[in-house]
């Protein structure tokens, strides 16, 4: 326990309902690790959270580095089942507010340049043999 911080770990929401914890959350992560049979590439939740202004810790499973801002990806993406590195990375943001908000400010402009529904779209019209990006 450290004193003034509540970690509030949730299983299944509505989708609806996520923009609401997304603005009551002051850090967003996202620990994922391989198992036998499957390896998750790709989660919309951090995308989302990261469009909601907040810092986000993710693994280096699938996809996941490429969505930090380049200049993040080192950084805020730790090997997978290093709980170690995780503690470390969590008491850096809980320890730094003005980190948090510094890194969720790029975080959201990064998702705004990068994974808008227009930019989105051209890449999947590119990618199914319509028009090029």
């Amino acid at each position: 326990p450290v004193p003034g911080v509540r970690l509030d770990c949730r299983g299944y929401m509505p989708h609806h309902e996520m923009p609401a914890v997304y603005q009551a959350a002051d850090i967003f992560v996202y620990p994922t690790w391989p198992v036998p049979g499957w390896l998750e590439q790709w989660g919309l939740s951090v995308v989302e959270a990261m469009a909601c202004g907040l810092p986000v810790i993710t693994t280096d499973v699938g996809a996941f580095k490429e969505i930090h801002p380049p200049e993040m990806r080192e950084n805020w993406t730790i090997a997978a089942r290093d709980w170690v590195g995780l503690s470390h990375k969590l008491a850096e943001l809980i320890e730094h507010p003005t980190l948090r908000r510094v890194l969720g400010a790029r975080n959201r402009e990064w998702v705004l340049s990068e994974f808008s529904g227009e930019k989105t779209a051209a890449q999947y019209r590119a990618a199914f043999g319509g028009q090029s990006v």
